[in-house]
């Protein structure tokens, strides 16, 4: 019990100092290391209660930011790294370059599908027509890439809420053109011939 005073006074008169205590969390349910940084300044000194105010600062924040797509591991390398560093744009909150990166992400499909012939909307529309999606998938393209264009080259951030539903469609598109394909090999045990 008095080891716990001594420390937390030690702590107080840290934080009075100015100096800034570093923590380390981890946080069970999904993992997560993050630092916590506390620091206080004598300027932050609250004249009403006497107490000093204490600035916290959590990096990366476990409670914002959104989880990439499961069973990763089943796309091909490079649009997995371009979708990988999308969502990372997203959870710093780096609009332009989310947008961006979901329309690169769209381009990476099409390089491997080896569709490279005319420009993105004519890519994204032989994809249809290859039956590597539907045509109503393919419009939900077009829409990501109307977003990224205006990113890219008018320089129109796009809002949050936009985002989450490029990342949405885009997510969807890849569990759909390479998650679902690999897992349903392991029921071809089922088909009879």
């Amino acid at each position: 019990m008095h080891l716990k005073r001594v420390i937390l006074k030690k702590y107080i008169a840290d934080l009075a100092r100015g100096l800034q205590t570093i923590k380390f969390y981890t946080m069970h349910i999904f993992i997560t290391i993050c630092l916590l940084q506390e620091y206080v300044f004598s300027e932050d000194l609250d004249p009403q209660t006497g107490e000093y105010d204490i600035t916290t600062t959590v990096y990366p924040d476990p409670l914002v930011g959104r989880y990439p797509l499961d069973d990763l591991n089943l796309l091909p390398k490079i649009i997995r790294r371009i979708y990988q560093e999308s969502v990372n744009a997203y959870n710093k909150n780096l609009p332009m370059l989310t947008s961006i990166g979901i329309r690169a992400t769209i381009e990476a499909i099409c390089v491997n599908k080896e569709i490279t012939e005319g420009n993105l909307k004519k890519n994204i529309d032989q994809l249809a027509r290859m039956d590597f999606m539907t045509n109503q998938e393919a419009e939900l393209l077009h829409l990501i890439r109307f977003m990224g264009n205006a990113s890219a080259h008018e320089l129109e951030e796009p809002l949050k809420e936009e985002l989450t539903t490029g990342l949405d469609i885009i997510e969807t598109t890849l569990r759909n053109a390479y998650v679902l394909p690999e897992k349903a090999i392991a029921l071809s045990r089922y088909k009879k011939t």
